[in-house]
């Protein structure tokens, strides 16, 4: 019997598998395909989203209101206040970060010897406010960006109390005056999303006085009244 035998080191056998194997490289890794046949690889476009968020304010940043302006006519702050307003005074030089301070003057001249200031503050006691004297001044942040529920939350950390203005939530900040005690009222005004601050005068204590005064400086802020007419 003979036996025949085969040399597995010849050259039929190893290029044989060398074709298989690339093959089953082939079969395994499409993505080598291409590469392998001499295509180009494709190149996929990813659009990326702008990180910029923009913000629409009443007022540009740096930007001041004269109180005329704002407030044309004080007949809405007499109405409010059941006394005539004489003018609404421009104080944006005390916070130049601030669109505008506005104090509410009451009408008449301010006395000007101490009998006389002893005889105007028996006349007005009820009120607290002499001829001449501020009722409130109002100030107004319309450049910055406001969001209503952390308003609401920083209120409440800091302190202050819950108050109801025209339907509409308002931080109400009370602060010990001698015996008695000063108020202020600070809320976003529902148009022109300003925050607004109206704070009691030097000499009033009446919680009702400072409330009228934000009910009035909240009519009167309007979108028309923060343009400037040079735009």
């Amino acid at each position: 019997m003979v036996r025949a035998t085969m040399n597995l080191t010849s050259t039929g056998i190893r290029p044989a598998l060398t074709a298989l194997i690339l093959m089953g490289a082939s079969a395994a890794f499409p993505g080598c395909k291409g590469e392998l046949e001499g295509e180009e690889p494709k190149t996929v476009e990813v659009k990326k989203k702008s990180n910029v968020i923009k913000i629409q304010t009443a007022v540009m940043p740096g930007k001041h209101l004269a109180c005329d302006a704002v407030f044309p006519d004080v007949a809405v702050f007499t109405e409010a206040l059941g006394t005539e307003i004489g003018s609404i005074k421009d104080k944006g030089k005390n916070n130049s970060s601030a669109t505008f301070v506005c104090s509410v003057i009451r009408a008449g001249e301010q006395p000007e010897s101490v009998k006389e200031a002893k005889t105007l503050e028996e006349k007005y006691a009820k009120l607290g406010v002499l001829p001449g004297d501020s009722f409130c001044q109002i100030t107004a942040f319309c450049s910055r960006a406001t969001n209503k529920d952390e308003f609401e939350k920083k209120c409440k950390a800091d302190g202050n109390q819950e108050a109801i203005l025209a339907g509409e939530f308002a931080c109400l900040r009370a602060t010990e005056k001698a015996a008695e005690y000063s108020y202020t009222y600070k809320f976003i005004d529902p148009e022109t999303k300003c925050v607004v601050e109206a704070l009691a005068g030097p000499s009033v204590i009446s919680q009702d006085i400072v409330k009228n005064c934000a009910l009035a400086a909240r009519k009167s802020i309007t979108v028309a009244g923060m343009a400037d007419p040079k735009d």
